[in-house]
């Protein structure tokens, strides 16, 4: 199967974590025989406009390689703003053009997968009408939950893309089902892409806790994403405050990068928390498995969500999750016994759900089993990496027929 996959998140020498779950997908589809070249678009703009320091994410960098994966930048324009967002399918396809045609012609494509809606779906349609050949497009979390609210052209591009492919996948049963209201057709939900391996829990917490430098005795929260408001950071940190009153020996910490560090710091200071409350900064995907391993709680209070890896991740280390019921959560996780939902920008949820944890030693203990249990189940990249590859293949074999 040759396979042209597109995304426009990779890891590059900037920041090793940016898509590293597109590529950890890649690199076992390459490993269970699929022939994979993956084209990463990234978006350029004239010289004049990006030489300033507001528009550095319009300059060029360069991908981290990974064995037997053939993935190829190419640049595309656009000028800053959301108003461009609507043109970057269109855009990227032209510039695309003679660097697919030049390799479909070398060795024809079978299929063409796009991890994101937009705009990676959206180039997707364009290249499968011009080489005749089937595109999938997976749905991940903002592709389909913010970008087709913005305005009703971008709604109107959202609806023609996804009755344009020949096969939606989601990462999760919301992001799913939002696919399938706009073009009536069963979205196959593609479930975790985690190392079940790597990911695993440990029997005995205080060597990796010393090997970070955590206090062995005390109980550790961990956040891992990115840090902007949508992720609910004010409110875990509120909660946070409430709940040290009754428990002193807890600490928190966050890990990621992004843009609202500044002002979620002085909120910190602002709770009087600098002492419990840790801004960790980027942690290397290669290291994340050992924060988690060295945590007691995970939680994710997110405003929105697809399906978001850091809480599979966080179960399959065997830790108690908090999330909130958003995005594929409540369809995921919502029946596991490893996880407590709660409503979004609700503190006193959080709070009620922090303090029902942290105070009762035996459901830690009942909640982690069942976290790794559902990990098990639903989360292995092997298992589920097979799922997508068998659903490619039918996909091409019901293309040919037509």
């Amino acid at each position: 199967m040759n396979v042209l996959a597109i995304s426009s998140n990779y890891p590059h020498e900037n920041d090793s974590t940016c898509g590293v779950f597109a590529a950890r997908q890649f690199a076992e589809m390459h490993k269970l025989g699929a022939d994979l070249t993956v084209l990463v678009p990234h978006a350029y703009a004239p010289r004049f406009i990006a030489c300033f320091e507001r528009y550095k994410a319009f300059r060029c960098w360069k991908l981290i390689r990974r064995d037997g994966i053939n993935a190829i930048i190419f640049r595309f324009l656009r000028f800053p703003g959301q108003w461009m967002l609507k043109w970057d399918g269109q855009s990227a396809f032209w510039s695309a053009k003679s660097l697919v045609s030049k390799m479909h012609n070398d060795k024809p494509f079978d299929i063409i997968y796009a991890r994101g809606f937009w705009f990676e779906a959206d180039i997707a349609v364009r290249l499968s009408k011009l080489f005749d050949i089937p595109a999938v497009g997976v749905g991940i979390g903002t592709d389909v939950n913010v970008r087709p609210t913005h305005s009703a052209s971008f709604h109107k591009r959202f609806v023609q893309i996804a009755n344009r492919l020949d096969c939606t996948m989601a990462t999760g049963q919301g992001v799913a089902d939002k696919i399938e209201a706009v073009n009536g057709k069963k979205t196959t939900v593609m479930g975790g892409l985690v190392d079940l391996h790597t990911f695993s829990p440990l029997t005995d917490k205080k060597p990796v806790k010393e090997e970070l430098g955590l206090p062995v005795d005390d109980f550790i929260i961990l956040f891992a994403g990115h840090i902007i408001k949508a992720k609910g950071l004010y409110e875990l940190v509120t909660a946070f405050r409430d709940v040290k009153d009754v428990f002193p020996r807890i600490i928190l910490k966050i890990c990621g990068k992004g843009g609202e560090l500044g002002a979620l710091r002085r909120h910190i200071n602002n709770c009087n928390l600098s002492q419990s409350v840790e801004l960790v900064g980027n942690v290397e995907p290669s290291d994340m498995h050992r924060w988690m391993q060295a945590s007691d709680l995970f939680v994710m209070p997110s405003y929105r969500e697809g399906m978001p890896n850091a809480v599979m991740e966080a179960m399959a280390c065997g830790l108690p999750v908090i999330a909130t019921a958003v995005g594929g959560l409540p369809a995921a996780i919502g029946d596991c016994e490893g996880a407590i939902l709660v409503q979004p920008k609700n503190t006193s949820q959080l709070k009620e759900a922090l303090l029902r944890i942290i105070g009762d030693v035996n459901l830690q203990v009942q909640m982690a089993t069942a976290s790794r249990k559902r990990a098990e189940e639903r989360f292995d990249i092997n298992r589920n990496t097979q799922i997508v590859m068998n659903r490619l293949s039918k996909v091409i074999n019901e293309y040919e027929k037509q």
